[in-house]
This record gives C-alpha cells, structure tokens and sequence, in this order.
C-alpha cells in the first residue's frame, strides 16, 4: 500500500477537511514505540513501515494520525493535550466508517480469541460490577427509613460502617432507582446516573448498548447538552409553536422518568415499612402511592392526546 493509496482511503472516511500529505518511510522510529505521528503544522501524517507487520495495521496507524488531522482543523481544535476525549471519539468514528467501508479490518472483532475474551470480561467482570452496585444501592434505598427513623444515621453509616462517601452512596441510590442496565457496567453507569435531562440519558444509554465507546458517548452527551443550551438561549422566531410542543413532549418523558424512580424507591422502601409500621398504615401508605402513580398516568396520557390532536 503506497501513500497516494492511504490518503485516498483516509478521504473516503472524511473528505470534509484541508489537504494534507502522507509520506511513508522505512527509516527507523527514533522513540521506542513510535509508528507514526502528525505534524500540526504542515499537515503531514508520516508512518514508518518498518514497525508495521501488515497493512491492515499501517491503515490503523494512518487512521489514528488522520484523526490528529481531523480534530486540528476542525471547530475545536486540541490544546495542550492531543489525546483528550474529542480526539478519541474522531478516532472511533473513523474507525467504524472504515471498518463499514472496508478498508479496515477490526482483528479484535474477527478474531475468535479477542471475541471470547471481550464476552468473558464484559460479562463475568463489567456486567457483574454493574449488577452488583445496583444491589448495593437496592439496598440503601431499602433500608434508609430504618436508618433515618430515630435520627440521621445514614451519614455515619455510609461513612464508618461502609468506609464510603455519601455522594457515592446516593449515587448508588440513583443507579438503581433510575434501573439504568447492568450491562453498561459501574463506571458507565455512574455516568449516565449524572445526567439530569432524562432524553439525553436514554439516548446515552442507547449509545451504549449500540457500541459505542464511553469517549463517544461522553463528546454526543456534552454535544446535546450545549444543544439544549443554544435553544433556550435562542430568540423569538419561526417554528416558535413547534418547538413548544417538542419541550412539553420532554417535560412529560422527564415527569414520566421521575415517575418511575419513584416506584423503585417505593418497592424497596415498602418492606421495610411493613417491618416497623402497623399493617393499616403500610396499606394506607401504598394506597397513597398507587393513588399519586395512577393520577401521573392520567396526566400523561391527556396530555399527550392534547399534543396529537395539536399536531395533527
């Protein structure tokens, strides 16, 4: 594979950017580990052939240096730091439209042994971390009554008892009541915990489960955030009225989010209660809640007919 072929390659993926230059050498890297880098300022990407075994590995070293180029002269070009989250989620992206293109071959994804072991660590390890903390946080939430009745015990437990913080214990409290996954493991769940606008979480969670890597889903979540931002910011002006259907449509899903937590919280609270009320007032305390749920049924419901019919 010749320069002129890799360049044509890299433009199939994103043709949308400034000229550059490929230049391939047999030289020897002077840095051990080297096998290839970017020069900002004259757009050059340069790959040492001698370090690369195959081609499908020069084309993923030749992807990883046109990200450099992508992300330099893009709208938010790199500081300091050159491999930061933006430059991971171009890289990804290009990744996945050339392995759709085929102009490269993911190993990790056709090699049996990379297969196996990407299903044994995803689901012995990150799917198990997962399930686990949503327990811990079952748990929490199942015994807070009992913890808060003759005073705030729930600091001092979490903090000496757990040797834990409470912001990682309500943290905990929040995976489970939003029933986030546990396939997306801790750490990712932890991020979608954090999200307050509950259609960019789902969206999030989508992300994930569609494969995308936590770079990616990070760079989509702050994108529709500054999105969000923009449009409230945003002045009068046309298509005003449909855009104040969209919000009440959000409203709802958030209303209908919240409605949902709350039913988690109140399974796990119920038990307890039965443990330490008398019967009549658990059932009243249930009453109440079926109550509240089957009232924001019906809210919901009106409310979305009155959209259709708006709409319509």
């Amino acid at each position: 594979m010749n320069a002129e072929t890799i360049k044509e390659k890299l433009l199939e993926l994103n043709s949308d950017v400034p000229d550059f230059s490929v230049t391939l050498t047999d030289g020897k890297p002077k840095k051990k580990g080297l096998l290839g880098f970017y020069v900002f300022g004259t757009k050059e990407i340069i790959l040492y052939t001698s370090v690369h075994p195959t081609e499908m590995f020069l084309m993923y070293t030749a992807i990883h240096e046109f990200a450099h180029h992508v992300h330099a002269t893009g709208k938010n070009p790199p500081g300091k730091i050159h491999h930061n989250n933006m430059f991971r989620a171009i890289m990804h992206k290009l990744l996945k439209t050339a392995e759709e293109k085929g102009s490269y071959e993911n190993v990790l994804t056709t090699d049996e042994v990379f297969v196996d072991l990407t299903e044994k660590i995803r689901r012995d390890a990150i799917t198990a971390s997962g399930r686990l903390m949503k327990e811990l946080g079952n748990t929490l939430l199942a015994n807070f009554n009992k913890l808060t009745k003759s005073g705030d015990y729930f600091s001092d437990f979490v903090q000496r008892n757990l040797q834990m913080t409470v912001p990682q214990a309500k943290l905990l409290m929040e995976i489970a009541a939003l029933e986030i996954p546990d396939e997306l493991g801790y750490e990712n769940m932890k991020l979608i915990a954090r999200i307050s606008d509950a259609k960019i979480r789902h969206e999030a969670i989508l992300d994930f489960l569609n494969g995308c890597s936590v770079d990616t889903v990070k760079e989509n979540i702050k994108a529709k955030q500054e999105e969000g931002k923009g449009e409230e910011e945003g002045g009068e002006g046309e298509g005003e009225e449909e855009e104040g259907e969209e919000d009440v449509a959000d409203i709802i899903k958030q209303a209908m989010t919240a409605k949902q937590c709350l039913e988690n919280i109140a399974k796990a609270l119920v038990p307890s209660l039965q443990e330490e009320l008398p019967q009549e007032d658990v059932l009243a305390f249930e009453h109440i809640l079926e109550s509240c749920f089957i009232s924001a049924e019906k809210s919901y419901m009106t409310t979305t007919d009155f959209i259709a019919e708006s709409s319509g």
